[in-house]
């Protein structure tokens, strides 16, 4: 039932994926534009909309209304994680803030930087609270993890995608093995 599902069916989940994207410049030639706070604004948009998503997965959280049934709880963890896999370029502009320092974005070249080569630019930051933690680089970490950990839950393997695109097994880029797996690795082991 659909209705059941609430807002992790009607499509909101790919909606905040594609803001987060949209709040990262792929890689190649693109430089970042004059700040206008487009980006930064795409940002906030997509992970308070995540984390708000998430938020209806977790029945611990208080609520006003009855806790959802546990059939409704697996049909809303299944609709996120495939979701989620359907947006293979949301996890790897996680991954790629997860991996940045906090300096690296005004100076990343995306020509020759190993995290932009293999996962793309890293979300738009900005200074301020997001999604309830102290910034968006923590905010984008935590949506990161709460994936993953949806996506190793999913018993029928609707979340194996996410793993091939974190340990980067599917992607077809020129990129050397050596720098695609030096990637993967540090993004394991972050």
């Amino acid at each position: 039932d659909k209705g059941t599902v609430g807002l992790v069916h009607c499509g909101a989940v790919d909606a905040a994926c594609f803001a987060l994207v949209s709040s990262a410049l792929s890689p190649g030639d693109q430089q970042p534009g004059p700040a206008n706070g487009r980006a930064e604004r795409l940002t906030k948009f997509g992970l308070e909309t995540f984390h708000c998503l998430l938020s209806d997965l977790d029945v611990s959280a208080s609520s006003t209304g009855p806790p959802p049934s546990k059939e409704d709880l697996v049909l809303m963890q299944t609709a996120l994680v495939e979701a989620v896999v359907r947006n293979a370029d949301f996890i790897k502009a996680l991954v790629a803030t997860l991996l940045i320092n906090d300096s690296a974005p005004a100076n990343m070249n995306i020509r020759t930087d190993p995290v932009t080569l293999v996962y793309g630019r890293p979300l738009t930051l900005y200074e301020g609270p997001c999604a309830g933690f102290a910034n968006p680089r923590q905010a984008a970490i935590s949506a990161l993890f709460s994936s993953a950990f949806y996506c190793a839950s999913e018993t029928s393997g609707a979340g194996e995608p996410f793993w091939e695109t974190l340990l980067m097994e599917m992607d077809s880029k020129s990129v050397d093995n050596n720098t695609k797996q030096a990637a993967a690795v540090a993004a394991c082991a972050a």
